[in-house]
């Protein structure tokens, strides 16, 4: 974006005098303008504003990120909103041509600079190849810079004024205004300096860039002051003459007690994230602060404690100012009812303002970006869905960000599957801060794990423009991008910035770490609610009925379900399936809706939770009414009348053979639907469209109405026309339904968190059964116990069998001799979604003494303190005993008696000596059953042996070899 932006050194940078080209421009408005130059005079003063002047406490130094010792999930902790805001209000100052005093200062020919940087070179090169070449926007489109010396024209240019302190100002016309404006410039003065002008990058109006149902303005991004009290403007067009309702759009966004003072909606549970984690390039090592305080408004409502913590990504959910306490004026938005389907994507902005705000006035920026996008510019909202500022404080923006995919305005042509988070600072000037990098990567992985992003990966966004769009790519261009982007990847822009831009790939791999570790912990996040399951009874597919009946089932915690739905009327394009349509909420199964003549619809109904969460949608049906037979169709020969018979109570009555019937504006149509009356006759219709005959319907002989359908071409276009085979036949119906639409993606399961082990047996195991416990997960519903086994000598196999399911917290695992067991643990959520496996060690029951190979020395002894009674005994050096066909040991361990006199043993691995045992003891009386662990060096596969060292007495009961 383009705004207000001081340089390295100085506050401005000395205004540039213009190529010699506008100065011709500005010296032929001159000679236009009548009568001889007034003396100079102080510009008059503008009507107040209803505002103050922004503060203009001097700048915070942004601290160093805290790293809390402990986070606690914030469950129904109130919400502080903010105090009345005073003095905000929007002025708009009228443009009128050329002022002819103004036209003469040397001001008003210096070359303005844009804020957001020249757009770089390489920007395409940036760009992933796409799966047709990047074209340049259509000429009609708006330069992102417009070269001063282009055939411009200078169109209007005010004299300085002075105005009432303001936070944001831009230039606006009427969208449909005909002249290409190739500069659109302003400077402002600030503690009674003037700033140069400032090219301020131009936006399309409501075409191409989805602002909702107001009447959106064409204009430019506001320049964001830190409380300005003068404004000039500056327009050139390629015509010469200013677009209409050209005006200056003065925004103060006042001020309000709490403004930069209230603690954000807090967060919850840390996790523990990889050392390198934290800030990108700062090292930091940082907690991931997660929520369980999310809601749709206020972001006050306590998400339910049983559930898991990978609900909506809540694990990672950082904390944020909410709108209610940045103090958006909720009555002047209406936020866009279209919600993409899927996030594919994440921007990353700036917002080409001051770097040396302070706290406060963080906020009131925030709330000039809203009032500029809603009252200046007529968006429904602000365009980006987050916003970050230098001290690590992250705002909600877009209305609905916090739980849907609200369809934003933040990069034209890609608003579908993304989202945007901007940046509130200019960095093409400066680097950004460690805090509001940290912050901008808590955001982007918050929501990368909520909807399961690769966000080191690449994907395929559509190119969807209409009209004039800041776009690089032409319209239906798929373009290959990075998950997480800059604005400048896909537009004509240089944001978000050339000192930000290059970090991208470090907040990528910060981004990437938090995510692994959420993952790790709580698994995959899912939805909220499961989605509702389809009642028997669908949607007819074709209707004359101007309703539709929806029924679905309940679904397990919904407090409401709202209907969604996509569709076109007659002529209309088919919208895609990136977008739907959020519809009526109810708190019922059923809904009955509208559908209007010629129109196709789908339907399909999501559930919502307390907080405003939502699930999966449903696809419903799909439903295609037929067209007016009054106003939608075009007879020839043909009789109107009134038929009770009929399903729309009008039918047409052929009075002889070639009588037409046409529909135009058949636009995307798979098949046709004629419902009919053939009488005591055969009769038929040929189908032509765009003149080209594709078929016939054929009735037979009958006394009631018929509905016949018949499959069209792809990309059937035009007019349709129904030509009758003879007299007679009688039509009450023509429908033109849209292929099938697919369904969209189900239900993601949430599963709980992964269980914490509380304590495992021994590797090496001598008993018959192995206990094993684990720690209570609060939003388990069950446990799934898994092994994995294998027999003395066999290979570890890869794959897990389920043994158990069962709601208590431990459980005995039996296992044979010499066999190795390793088990995992899954909690379950009340949703069916299984967490990460919890995996103890794996453990080794010692094997059968029998299995033993031993030297003719060792002796049988036998007594109740051996182990199972039995050991061999030897009093020879050089006596062995030995394991064959141990696999994949990291240890060995002897169960061998302890006591005076007794001598010492050595272990090997193959022929190589990795461990002694000495068995003597100062104690008179010997200990049967000492265990001696020898850990290998590494890996082994082979026989394990135990050789007598001495003449002295050794008992041994077991050799067990774990892997």
């Amino acid at each position: 974006m383009t705004r207000l932006s001081e340089p390295a050194s100085g506050r401005f940078r000395r205004p540039a005098l213009l190529p010699t080209a506008l100065a011709t421009v500005l010296a032929a408005a001159l000679l236009a303008v009548p009568g001889p130059a007034a003396p100079a005079r102080a510009a008059p003063a503008a009507s107040a504003i209803e505002g103050a002047p922004a503060e203009g406490a001097p700048a915070e130094e942004v601290p160093a990120e805290e790293v809390p010792a402990e986070e606690v999930p914030a469950e129904g902790v109130p919400v502080e909103e903010a105090a009345p805001v005073d003095g905000q209000g929007v002025r708009e100052l009228p443009v009128d041509g050329v002022d002819g005093q103004a036209a003469r200062s040397r001001a008003a020919r210096a070359e303005a600079e844009p804020l957001t940087g020249a757009i770089p070179q390489d920007a395409a090169a940036a760009l992933p190849l796409p799966e047709r070449p990047l074209q340049d926007p259509p000429p009609a489109g708006p330069a992102a810079e417009a070269d001063p010396s282009d055939d411009g024209q200078l169109a209007a240019l005010t004299a300085p004024r002075a105005t009432p302190g303001f936070t944001a100002a831009g230039l606006t016309w009427s969208a449909e205004a005909g002249n290409r404006v190739l500069e659109a410039a302003l400077r402002v003065r600030e503690d009674g300096e003037w700033s140069g002008w400032m090219s301020l990058e131009v936006l399309p109006g409501s075409t191409g860039e989805g602002p909702g149902s107001r009447t959106a303005k064409a204009g430019t991004d506001p320049v964001l002051t830190l409380g300005a009290d003068g404004v000039q403007a500056r327009v050139l067009t390629a015509t010469g003459q200013a677009p209409a309702d050209l005006s200056i759009s003065l925004v103060s966004a006042g001020t309000a007690a709490t403004d930069g003072r209230l603690e954000p909606a807090p967060a919850g549970t840390a996790v523990a994230v990889p050392a390198g984690t934290g800030n990108a390039g700062t090292g930091t090592v940082t907690a991931l602060p997660a929520s369980y305080a999310v809601s749709a408004s206020a972001a006050s409502t306590a998400l339910d404690a049983k559930l898991p913590a990978s609900v909506d990504g809540a694990a990672l959910r950082p904390a944020l100012v909410t709108r209610a306490q940045w103090g958006a004026n909720e009555s002047q938005s209406d936020t866009t009812d279209r919600r993409s389907l899927r996030l594919k994507a994440m921007y990353v902005h700036h917002t080409a303002s001051s770097n040396n705000y302070t706290r406060a006035q963080a906020y009131q920026q925030i709330r000039a970006i809203y009032d500029y996008h809603t009252r200046s510019l007529g968006w429904d909202d602000i365009g980006y869905q987050f916003l970050v500022d230098r001290f690590g404080t992250i705002y909600e923006g877009r209305r609905g960000a916090l739980t849907q995919l609200t369809v934003g305005a933040q990069a034209g042509g890609y608003n579908a599957e993304t989202i945007g988070v901007s940046m509130l600072g200019n960095f093409d000037i400066a680097a950004p801060p460690p805090a509001a990098v940290g912050a901008l990567a808590k955001v982007l992985a918050w929501k990368g794990y909520q909807y399961n992003l690769d966000v080191t990966g690449r994907t395929t966004l559509t190119t969807t423009v209409a009209g004039p769009s800041t776009a690089r790519a032409q319209d239906g261009t798929r373009v290959r991008v990075p998950v997480v982007l800059g604005h400048r990847d896909t537009n004509q822009t240089a944001c978000p910035g050339r000192y930000l831009y290059p970090k991208l790939g470090s907040i990528r791999q910060d981004v990437a770490r938090r995510i692994k570790a959420a993952t790790a912990r709580y698994g995959k996040a899912g939805d909220a609610l499961a989605a509702p399951a389809p009642a028997a009874v669908t949607p007819a597919a074709v209707t004359a009925a101007g309703t539709v009946r929806l029924e679905w089932k309940p679904v397990d915690r919904a407090v409401a379900y709202q209907v969604m739905y996509r569709g076109a009327l007659h002529g209309e394009s088919f919208t895609d399936g990136r977008i739907w349509r959020a519809g009526r909420t109810t708190t019922g199964t059923t809904a009955k809706l509208p559908l209007e003549a010629g129109e196709t619809i789908v339907y399909g109904v999501r559930a919502l939770d307390s907080s405003g969460r939502t699930g999966a949608i449903t696809k419903l049906g799909q439903a295609t009414r037929g067209v007016s037979l009054e106003s939608q169709v075009k007879a020839s020969h043909w009789r109107r009348s009134t038929d009770p018979g009929a399903p729309g109570g009008i039918a047409f009555t052929a009075n002889g053979s070639n009588a037409t019937l046409g529909v135009a504006g058949t636009r995307g149509t798979a098949r046709v639907s004629v419902t009919a009356l053939s009488g005591t006759a055969p009769a038929s219709l040929s189908v032509k469209v765009g003149g080209t005959q594709v078929g016939t319907l054929s009735f037979p002989p009958s006394g009631d109405y018929v509905t016949k359908t018949l499959a069209l071409p792809s990309g059937s276009a035009g007019t349709l026309t129904l030509v009758a085979g003879g007299p007679g036949v009688k039509v009450a119906g023509i429908a033109l339904p849209r292929a099938a639409a697919a369904a969209p993606p189900g239900t993601r399961i949430a599963p709980a968190a992964k269980p914490a082990l509380s304590s495992g047996p021994s590797r090496f195991l001598l008993s018959r059964a192995a206990a094993f416990s684990w720690k209570p997960q609060k939003d388990a519903a069950r446990y799934t116990v898994w092994a994995r086994r294998a027999a003395h000598g066999e290979a570890m196999p890869s794959s897990w069998t389920r043994i158990a399911t069962t709601t208590a917290t431990s459980l005995d695992v039996p296992v044979r001799n010499g066999e190795t067991v390793q088990v995992g643990v899954r909690a379950v959520s009340r949703f069916g979604g299984s967490s990460p496996r919890a995996s103890f060690a794996a453990l080794t029951r010692t094997p059968l003494m029998e299995s033993l190979k031993r030297s003719s020395s060792w002796r049988v002894a036998t007594g109740p303190d051996f182990y199972a009674d039995k050991a061999y005994r030897s009093r020879t050096k050089g006596a062995w005993l030995r394991l064959g066909g141990v696999r994949d040991a990291r240890g060995v361990q002897v169960v061998a008696a302890r006591g005076s006199g007794y001598g010492r043993i050595a272990v090997y691995a193959g022929t190589r000596r990795v461990g002694t045992i000495d068995l003597s003891s100062t104690r008179d009386r010997a200990r049967d059953r000492v265990r001696y662990t020898v850990e290998l060096p590494s890996t082994f596969s082979g026989t394990i042996t135990v050789r007598t060292l001495d003449n002295k007495t050794a008992k041994v009961s077991r050799i067990i070899a774990a892997r």
